[in-house]
């Protein structure tokens, strides 16, 4: 696990967390502790596309039960304005010079995504899905 490789010796190093690391940064003080050190060591983090995705559905499907707790994490990746990959599709056709599918979907779109989480005042329960509820 990402977090239990940060300790008091480790290195200046880039980090890329999973969905796990990030849900238990805003559920568990000791995995948020480690991550800020490590950020005060000087380590960094790249966010991958996919993890986004996945954090953004359970903090809809947590519902307002865990709200505050899984906003905690999109705060804190916007407070330090981590980079986010490339998606895997156009990533790959750049590598290899090659033509491949280009989505309308890019790294700011995902950037987007946890500001409004980020940002949000709550999660209002409705049927069939929660929402999100912003700030006015």
């Amino acid at each position: 696990m990402v977090a239990d490789a940060i300790n008091e010796n480790a290195h200046v190093s880039t980090y890329f967390p999973d969905t796990n690391i990030l849900i238990s940064f805003g559920r568990d003080q000791t995995i948020a502790k480690k991550l800020d050190k490590a950020v005060a060591s000087g380590s960094s983090f790249v966010l991958a596309p996919a993890t986004i995705e996945e954090l953004a559905r359970g903090v809809i499907n947590g519902g307002a039960k865990h709200f505050q707790n899984d906003q905690r994490a999109f705060r804190w990746l916007r407070e330090y304005n981590w980079p986010v990959l490339e998606l895997p599709i156009p990533f790959i056709g750049d590598v290899l010079s090659s033509p491949a599918r280009q989505g309308r979907v890019i790294p700011d779109h995902y950037v987007q995504l946890m500001d409004m989480i980020a940002q949000s005042a709550e999660v209002i329960q409705t049927r069939p899905k929660p929402v999100l509820r912003f700030r006015n």
